[in-house]
């Protein structure tokens, strides 16, 4: 004896116009909808008082700001599409280079 086939799924209403099934991708999410629009950030010295670090900046200059602290490994590239993510939101988002360019590879 076989068992009868499963109905189709139904598409699922997420709002209004917008809808997703089982065999569709989802939409894109409004946070990486926001980072893709979102000018790119960039290294470059920061200037604190009379002294000088490197940093990456991104997110608008008139935003309010935001300190985001490396991870033992440096700025690196992850840490830089976090700060670009926050940017998205609306902040501009600087991260000193604590090790001036130096990116870890190993616990060395």
């Amino acid at each position: 004896m076989t068992r009868p086939a499963a109905p189709a799924a139904a598409p699922l209403v997420l709002s209004p116009g917008v809808t997703a099934s089982p065999s569709a991708p989802p939409p894109p999410l409004p946070l990486a909808a926001a980072a893709a629009c979102a000018p790119p950030g960039a290294m470059r010295q920061v200037t604190f008082g009379t002294g000088a670090l490197p940093g990456f900046e991104a997110g608008s200059t008139s935003a309010p700001g935001v300190l985001l602290v490396q991870e033992w490994w440096g700025v690196t590239e992850i840490v830089k599409q976090q700060a670009e993510l926050i940017a998205a939101e609306g902040f501009r988002v600087l991260v000193p280079d604590l090790y001036k360019g130096t990116v870890g590879v190993d616990m060395e």
